[in-house]
Order: C-alpha cells, then structure tokens, then sequence
C-alpha cells in the first residue's frame, strides 16, 4: 500500500485547456429536468389561462399518494419537436390574462388572438382535442358545443394554433438548453458547488 499525493485545484486556478475540460464533464451531468421542468410548468400554466388542457400522466407520490402531471415529451435533436395531447374550449378573458402573465411576448399573444378570432366567428362554441406529434402528422378534432357545424376554416385555424403553441414551447426550451449548456452558467455551477480538479481538468 502507498500513498499518492496529488495537487487539486479550484475551477479558477486551471488553465484555460484544462477549464475546457472541467466544462465538458459537467456539461455531461445536466439532465433534461435541469432545464426544462421550469420550462414545461411555465407552458402548462399558460395553456390553462387560454383554455388549452393538456394530457397528463399520474405521478407517485413519496408518502404513497399520487397526483397528475403534464404529459409533454421533447426532443431537441434532428428531428427536434413537442409531443403532448390536447383538448380546447373558449376561455372568456384569455387574451387578457396571457398579456398578464407574460406581458412581452408577442408571439404568445399573437397564438392567443388568432384562437379568439376563429371562436368569434363561431360565436365561441367550438370544442376541439387532437395531438401534437411531429412535424408533418398532427391531429385536431373540432366541433362545437351547440351542435351546429363550425366554419370551413375552423380546423385548420386550431390546428395551426396549436401547433404553433408546441413550437413557442420548443423554442423556450432550446433557450434554456442553451443557457445551462453556456459557458456562463457551467462556470457559476462549478463555483457555487466548489468541485475540484486535476491540473489537466479532471473531476476529483
């Protein structure tokens, strides 16, 4: 048996080689739940403010119970997309409480507004579910609640809604990607939990 001595080093005393190194082992421990729980909770809150329900799935609870929880999948690869089921009725004041709750974003508003006018011409009646899937096969379903037939323009009017709601989704989740994979963010992270390194940048 022997004893090796070994230097280690702080995140701010390695050489620039050897913090690219460190950067690229903690890059290696970021999980999706590090960027995109905050994202995908954010998105569901919206969705309900403009009568947009999406699926969920049931979650078991540590002192046994359980509760529900949005089901939305993502892929931020080559075939990057949101996947998530859907249903959708007028929600009056919807346009209000989105500028409220996220004031600057115009392209939210804008998904917003474009829903409100399809329900205006359908005298706010329409009802509609699907899924979203990918890029090139989703589902919609309209109808509306006083039986009546809605207007020719209808479904496709909702489906393109939703879809884009599933790309502003996707948008604000590369962004965060993007952010916690920064250099930026994997430095403060590295300091704030004072890992080690070898001189070469290694993990001690």
């Amino acid at each position: 048996m022997r004893t090796v001595e070994m230097k280690v080093y702080k995140f701010d005393e390695l050489s620039d080689s050897a913090k690219d190194k460190a950067r690229e082992w903690f890059r290696g421990t970021i999980e999706p739940d590090d960027y995109a729980e905050s994202v995908l909770d954010d998105a569901n809150t919206i969705a309900q403010l403009f009568g947009l329900e999406i699926g969920t799935r049931t979650v078991k609870l540590m002192g046994g119970g359980s509760r529900q929880e949005p089901e939305i999948y993502f892929d931020l690869g080559r075939g990057s997309g949101v996947y998530f089921s859907w249903s959708y009725q007028y929600k009056p004041g919807a346009l209000a409480a989105v500028k409220g709750y996220a004031g600057q974003d115009e392209a939210l508003h804008k998904i917003v507004a474009d829903l409100q006018a399809i329900q205006k011409k359908n005298f706010y009646q329409l009802q509609a579910s699907g899924e979203i899937r990918d890029r090139s096969y989703n589902t919609c379903e309209v109808d509306r609640l006083d039986d009546k037939e809605p207007t020719a323009d209808a479904l496709q009017e909702v489906e393109d809604c939703i879809y884009q709601f599933s790309n502003w989704i996707l948008s604000n989740l590369q962004k965060e990607y993007d952010y916690v994979n920064s250099d930026e963010s994997v430095d403060e992270n590295i300091r704030i939990n004072e890992y080690e390194f070898t001189a070469e940048g290694e993990i001690m």
